[in-house]
């Protein structure tokens, strides 16, 4: 029998909440198999990526366009946004939580984008 996709269950959305980054605007869908349920979050994010600097670009540019691009979000009544930087610019991942980001993916990943 082909199982469906559903909804998770409170029981389940409170499983993962500890290792994902939930929001009122995730749907958190379930799958029950005789091997388990996987879980999948999905969600609608808005996303700055990728950003292109010139080469004289240093921090102070950077953030100051970050700045701006932060306030034209807001305007956007947009709560919050998602970015990618070099996993090596520790100097960069640290200045950005200096200021408030919070480090979502706690490894380097290889992002992929499917086409459907």
């Amino acid at each position: 029998m082909i199982q469906r996709l559903r909804l998770a269950t409170p029981e389940e959305v409170e499983a993962i909440k500890p290792n994902t980054d939930l929001d009122p605007t995730c749907k958190v869908l379930a799958l029950d198999t005789a091997l388990g349920v996987p879980i999948a979050v999905i969600r609608l994010a808005v996303e700055m990526d990728p950003c292109f600097y010139p080469k004289e670009f240093g921090a102070k540019q950077i953030a100051m366009f970050s700045r701006d691009i932060i306030n034209y979000l807001w305007a956007q009544n947009v709560e919050r946004f998602y970015f990618n930087i070099d996993a090596t610019d520790t100097n960069w991942a640290n200045h950005l939580k200096a200021e408030g980001c919070e480090q979502i993916s706690p490894m380097p990943q290889l992002r992929f984008k499917r086409t459907i």
